[in-house]
């Protein structure tokens, strides 16, 4: 995991606030950036298993949409899917974190903030 991810996962960077601010900066539309953060959250909670149906209670469009938007997020390199030991579908956000930094979506003072690790949050 690249500087970004680990500063999104310690909560120095709102992965939520830097998602909405960069999102059209990442090919994406509003639903598909709605996805990422219910996932981020719910990975955050400790849940890294992939349930579109569980997912489905959290958004207002249909299953068969939603299936085909997270498929769509998984070909655009935001999501990873992997199996488990048991067999089970789980996922990390981990290419989505590589693509903010590769990208520079952050501006010269926001990494200079980043680097010199701030214990307070900061908010993109």
């Amino acid at each position: 995991m690249n500087n970004i991810g680990k500063l999104i996962k310690s909560k120095t960077i709102s992965f939520n606030e830097t998602l909405i601010k960069n999102y059209v900066k990442l090919n994406l539309n509003e639903i598909e950036a709605m996805i990422l953060m219910i996932l981020y959250n719910q990975q955050d909670e400790g849940n890294s298993y992939l349930s579109v149906k569980t997912l489905k209670n959290k958004v207002s469009i249909s299953l068969e949409d939603l299936s085909n938007y997270v498929m769509l997020l998984v070909q655009k390199g935001m999501i990873e899917i992997l199996i488990d030991e048991d067999g089970k579908e789980t996922f990390n956000l981990n290419q989505i974190f590589d693509k903010l930094e590769k990208e520079n979506y952050f501006s010269e003072k926001e990494m200079v903030y980043f680097k010199r690790g701030r214990n307070h949050s900061y908010h993109a």
